[in-house]
């Protein structure tokens, strides 16, 4: 000890001599030794600058953090405790960020036991009162959020939690509260990134009414917050174009909690947001009903029968729960959806607004309601129909009154005063002043271009044409002169006008497109030349995919020409990664192509409909060619053939059996999985002799040990089998699918039977369920896996098939009983059990004895609970009633305290 003290001493002579030492100070061992001697000579006492020791003091800690000291540890708290409750004479602290980094990774240092809420609030003293949030925001993610997180340290993140989300108003010039993050605003979306899901298991309903209070306060202080502008969707969404704003990252954290938490335990929440006036409230609700629709359906079905005015602050929230959930309504629950849309009210936006215009605006909007209802409800679809019929304008961006395309459109702006004068004037007047429009010589308005206004006056001509299209199709030879950018939109209003049963001269208008289609045309590297390719290929699309509304079969040969030129001609495929085909090619410039190609021989087949073959030579030979190459063009063409399976066997049935496996092509992963996911991804029905073609061919078999892009496509695939095992036309398949002991498989269709029949059950259905029931219980009965638990937890929800239990099926009721709340489904078994109670009442009494005899104590329902026990105790099941009241009392559980001593008392 002598040589560190006389050491001291010449370092307090000699600065460099210092500076080295403390320099060099981590590459030292037991450096503990130095640590109270450097005290007692005031090396760490506070002062304005302490960063020579710094690293020092950093260094001891990671040491004794490796082999703890008390000694040592009590010393570095006392140290550390020093320097951050300093105050300076003017009560204030000593702003050094670099003394409050350090501090902040010596205290998460320490053991956990020594780290206090006060060193939690002192990061929020530093952050509030420091100049330089950046450095201290960062350690937040990489050195507090772990600490508290392995060592569970539930409080202490708590108080973090409020550091976390704490924010300033930030005055930007702007007409609104702009609020940002106490910490640097990159740090928080970091932080929660990496650490959200951590942190909500481990703060639990707590941390919820945490962050529900902050929202409160910052809706208190500015009601404008958390508006759907921001944030246009709860669910993750490319429309939320601003994820990194405060507002957006505390609804983000809230939204990953409550879908985090126990259904059960979120109710009261749910029911006060619904009851809240601030719309993010009734969002949040609605979204969360969304994700945990089995247990909080009742809370919304209470609520929205109640009637609810709807406008544009959740619109999108409450669509979108329809739209998820609808499949699983009841007829009734229908009935009620239906009738509050045909209730919807839409007021006139103007005087001159006619009664005919308000028409087909309602009904455009009641469409939209039900286009979310009709796949799973006749009604629905009836009207859906009836409403397309007063306007059949294809509904956009369902759910949203608003949606942004990007920002390079934001700009644009009409150079017309009035519109509806200029669609007034002459063909050959509008082209002229098309022409002559020179946008420089215009007033703009700000962040307005040239580009702006060229793009405003062209959708002004597409609206002219979509209003009076035969005006413009008389006279359209005018337009070749004009800049793609008008062609464009010329053929934008001609495909707005067919779809809106307008009539024109096709003829004209194909001549005019096939002159547009030269080699200069296909050469142009011009967007708008691009994007005219597609534009044109809806044009054909929309006027062959409905009989009611196509064009005239004389028309079909330049149809034809006008898609083989833009076939022959195709864009340059990038070999992208896609995980959506389906909607790239939708979308594509090459697929719309192939998709109007498909509709016309569609259209063309339908006129021939008496022929076996019911396509062109040149069409069949088309296909037929593609199918044998393998280019970054194919990835559309076997999404296009997966996708119209169906209706190319209408058309050429021999076709399609010679080439099933080309159009699926086994042995090649990349393009058999693309065309899988193209029939499957988009197949409402089961096609028996197709489904028998995928099983000959081993195609089923691979789909199911397949992993593909698209979870969708393998759930559908296991959706086909067992909608054909149901139905009794292959009852080997689905046994395979259980015998592969394939987890994730098992359980969706265990899902999708009980989605599908749990409402409308038949004698032979029932007998299907009862037969692959059994196999499921042979299957993993001697199992004990956390795989095996999960699937019998699950089958929870097939107590609904339960009329008369027996002797013989109770083991297999036992182990769903006994695993239950593996997957969280008690509740379901809670609520079968009070339906077959009056029936069974000895295996009722023995599964819930089961249940509670592994740890599993359900309490909800509760009055379901206790209607189940007082069934018991009347129909003289007394030693089990009372056995089950008993476990409840030893699980710290009394609610069914009363009834059992009512019972015993009366049995005495």
């Amino acid at each position: 000890m002598s040589t560190i003290v006389n050491t001291i001493q010449k370092m307090k002579h000699n600065k460099e001599y210092e500076s080295y030492f403390f320099k060099n100070a981590s590459k030292y061992q037991n450096l503990y030794l130095w640590l109270e001697p450097l005290k007692k000579e005031g090396y760490f006492t506070p002062k304005e600058d302490l960063n020579l020791v710094l690293a020092y003091l950093e260094a001891v800690s990671l040491q004794n953090k490796d082999e703890p000291k008390t000694e040592v540890t009590e010393t570095l708290l006392d140290i550390v405790n020093q320097i951050i409750n300093y105050r300076k004479e003017d009560g204030t602290r000593i702003d050094n960020y670099i003394t409050d980094w350090f501090m902040g990774k010596i205290i998460f240092n320490l053991p956990k036991e020594q780290i206090t809420l006060d060193h939690i609030k002192f990061i929020s003293i530093s952050l509030k009162e420091s100049k330089y949030q950046g450095v201290l925001s960062s350690e937040i993610e990489t050195i507090v959020l772990p600490v508290l997180l392995e060592n569970e340290m539930k409080s202490h993140l708590l108080e973090l939690l409020k550091i976390i989300f704490d924010y300033k108003i930030v005055n930007k010039g702007t007409s609104y509260h702009e609020r940002e993050p106490l910490i640097e605003a990159y740090c928080l979306e970091s932080l929660l990134k990496k650490h959200s899901q951590g942190m909500i298991k481990l703060i639990g309903i707590d941390g919820l009414k945490l962050v529900i209070g902050i929202i409160k306060q910052v809706v208190l202080e500015d009601k404008s917050s958390f508006n759907n502008v921001w944030i246009a969707t709860i669910e993750e969404h490319s429309q939320n174009s601003f994820p990194d704003r405060y507002d957006n990252q505390v609804v983000l954290f809230t939204r990953d909690l409550l879908e985090g938490l126990d259904g059960i335990k979120i109710k009261n929440y749910i029911k006060s947001f619904l009851k809240h006036k601030h719309p993010l409230f009734k969002r949040l609700a609605l979204h969360t009903m969304n994700q945990k629709y089995d247990e909080l359906k009742d809370i919304f079905w209470e609520w929205f029968n109640t009637g609810i005015t709807v406008n544009t602050t959740f619109r999108h929230e409450l669509y979108k729960f329809l739209e998820d959930r609808s499949k699983q309504f009841t007829e009734e629950e229908f009935s009620a959806v239906i009738k509050w849309i045909e209730s919807l009210k839409y007021p006139k936006y103007n005087a001159e607004e006619t009664p005919e215009q308000l028409e087909k605006y309602t009904a455009y909007r009641k469409k939209e309601w039900l286009l979310c209802l009709k796949q799973h409800n006749k009604k629905a679809q009836e009207l859906y129909e009836k409403y397309d019929a007063i306007n059949p304008s294809e509904i956009e961006h369902a759910g949203f009154d608003m949606w942004s395309s990007g920002f390079t459109r934001v700009g644009n702006r009409s150079p017309i005063e009035d519109v509806d004068v200029f669609c007034t004037k002459s063909v050959d007047d509008i082209v002229i002043y098309i022409k002559t429009f020179n946008p420089s010589t215009v007033k703009k308005e700000k962040f307005t271009s040239d580009g702006d206004l060229v793009e405003g006056l062209a959708n002004d001509l597409a609206s002219c044409i979509k209003k009076n299209p035969q005006k413009f199709s008389n006279k359209i030879e005018i337009f070749h002169d004009l800049h793609f950018i008008y062609k464009y939109h010329l053929v934008y209003g001609f495909v707005n006008g067919w779809r809106d049963k307008q009539k024109f001269d096709w003829e004209k208008l194909f001549d005019f497109i096939l002159k547009e289609l030269n080699d200069d045309f296909f050469q142009s590297e011009e967007q708008y030349a691009k994007w005219l390719r597609g534009e044109i290929a809806n044009l054909i699309e929309y006027g062959t995919k409905d009989d009611k509304n196509a064009f005239g079969k004389e028309h079909l040969p330049k149809a034809k020409e006008i898609l083989f030129r833009l076939l022959n001609n195709k864009e340059d495929e990038k070999d992208e990664q896609n995980n959506n085909l389906g909607i790239h090619v939708l979308n594509s410039i090459n697929g719309k192509a192939l998709h109007a190609l498909i509709n016309y021989a569609l259209r063309y087949g339908r006129l021939n409909s008496t022929k076996q073959i019911k396509w062109e030579d040149d069409v069949k030979a088309f296909f037929t060619h593609e199918l044998m190459q393998n280019t970054i063009y194919s990835k559309s063409i076997f999404t296009i053939l997966g996708h119209y399976l169906p209706h190319l066997s209408f058309l050429d049935k021999q076709w399609v059996d010679d080439n099933f496996n080309r159009i699926f092509p086994i042995e090649n992963d990349a393009l058999w999985e693309i065309s899988i996911t193209g029939y499957f991804g988009y197949a409402t029905t089961v096609y028996i002799d197709i489904y028998e073609q995928f099983k000959k061919h081993q195609h089923i078999a691979k789909a199911l040990e397949y992993e593909f892009k698209s979870k969708e496509a393998k759930r559908k695939v296991i959706e086909h089998i067992c909608i054909m095992f149901t139905s009794k036309k292959d009852n080997q398949t689905i046994f395979d699918v259980i015998d592969t002991k394939n987890r994730d498989n098992i359980l969706e269709i265990i899902r999708f039977i009980w989605q599908l029949f749990r409402d409308k059950i038949d004698k032979n259905v029932l007998s299907q369920i009862n037969i692959l029931w059994s196999k499921i219980y042979q299957t993993f009965k001697d199992d004990d896996s956390s795989e095996a638990q999960a699937i019998f937890s699950t089958l929870s929800k097939w107590f609904v098939y339960l009329d008369v239990i027996t002797d013989a099926i109770m083991p297999q009721l036992k182990l769903t009983a006994k695993y239950t709340e593996k997957n969280h489904n008690a509740y379901f078994i809670i609520e079968q059990l009070a339906r077959l109670v009056e029936k069974n009442p000895k295996f009722v009494a023995e599964l819930y004895i089961e249940m509670l005899s592994n740890s599993v104590v359900p309490t909800y329902k509760q009055e379901n609970i206790e209607n189940t026990v007082e069934t018991l105790y009347r129909l003289k099941e007394y030693d089990n009633a009372l056995e089950i009241c008993n476990r409840y009392r030893a699980n710290n559980v009394y609610f069914l305290n009363e009834l059992s001593k009512k019972y015993e008392a009366i049995k005495r």
